[in-house]
């Protein structure tokens, strides 16, 4: 299936039309007029239950589970299964009431990152099966959608979407903001092999940002010592700390060494949609900027935007054409409370 990005209304409008048929498309017109002043879990809610609405009682048992299920705070990053629905048994329709359910926590540069790395797991497959034994978890279709508890605007709920080097998790708690982390996309291969051009847009604009401050901070400013090399993310699945504070103190810095801090964690939010981009390094208190390797995105390197709360890590560390890039905060991760 070939992936698509965010279009016009009306392109979606013909979409639709074909997937639905007319009937049907009046009434999702009508519902999404009805919704379009609703909040963010309601329009969520109302997606996913339409979603749900199209499966069978197997494939339900498979797609839910209740919100206080201890496996609702388990996650991966890597190419391994997940308890949810898979996309490989989903029908076209089904596959397309998925993607508006992303599309209402992605954004324009969101949906095209997912669909970018899904892209990637083709090329990992192409370069890792070998004669008669082809790498079955290199698959474009091993992403799981799992939902938990009840979808509606005002109960306690939450989706995940997890497949290899993408992690996305919201999370909706009466009287608070919509949770969204952890949140995490990778890639890999990162680099084309004959131009050496990103891969991953999202990528590339992360790279920029990162050069702009590190170009203000100068060769030494806020840099760890070969010792304090990161293996790869340090929040990553079954850690619940933050990284250790390290680099510069962002609160010491210019106003525009600030400000390109600041662009950075505005760079990896725009990846979510406006109501989810709830970090900000205003007021964030003991906040540091710390980074470790080369000076360019084809050389190992590492950087972690730190505050008391939430960490935002970007690594290649493993390689440079592999990358890592994760949001968590310790107070919000998977809508709060139990560690």
């Amino acid at each position: 299936m070939k992936p698509t990005t965010k279009t016009s209304q009306a392109a979606r409008t013909a979409s639709l039309a074909l997937l639905l048929g007319v009937g049907a498309l009046a009434a999702a017109q009508a519902r999404g007029q009805a919704a379009g002043s609703e909040t963010l879990s309601g329009r969520m809610a109302e997606k996913t239950q339409a979603f749900l609405a199209g499966l069978d009682e197997a494939a339900t048992g498979e797609a839910t589970t209740g919100y206080d299920d201890p496996e609702r705070r388990t996650w991966a990053f890597g190419p391994v299964s997940r308890k949810g629905i898979a996309l490989g048994g989903l029908s076209e329709t089904s596959m397309a009431q998925l993607e508006a359910i992303l599309d209402e926590a992605l954004s324009d540069k969101g949906m095209d990152a997912w669909h970018q790395i899904r892209e990637l797991e083709s090329v990992l497959h192409e370069r890792e099966s070998k004669p008669g034994k082809p790498a079955t978890n290199r698959d474009p279709d091993l992403y799981w959608l799992r939902v938990y508890g009840e979808p509606n605007k005002d109960g306690r709920w939450s989706v995940r979407f997890e497949g290899h080097h993408l992690a996305l998790h919201v999370s909706f708690v009466p009287g608070e903001a919509p949770a969204t982390t952890p949140f995490f996309i990778g890639a890999s291969p990162l680099l084309n092999a004959r131009d050496k051009d990103i891969t991953v847009d999202a990528f590339r604009e992360l790279r920029a940002k990162t050069d702009a401050l590190l170009l203000t901070l100068g060769p030494k400013g806020a840099a760890l010592s070969p010792g304090q090399k990161p293996k790869d993310v340090r929040m990553g699945p079954g850690k619940w700390d933050l990284p250790p504070a390290g680099g510069a103190d962002v609160a010491s810095l210019s106003k525009d060494q600030r400000q390109a801090a600041s662009a950075l964690l505005d760079c990896y939010q725009e990846l979510l949609e406006p109501e989810l981009r709830d970090y900000t390094l205003e007021g964030a208190e003991d906040c540091t900027f710390a980074h470790w390797g080369g000076k360019t995105v084809a050389e190992p390197r590492a950087w972690c935007l730190r505050t008391s709360t939430f960490a935002l890590e970007v690594c290649t560390t493993t390689g440079a054409d592999h990358i890592h890039a994760l949001l968590r905060d310790t107070q919000r991760d998977f809508g709060g409370k139990a560690k």
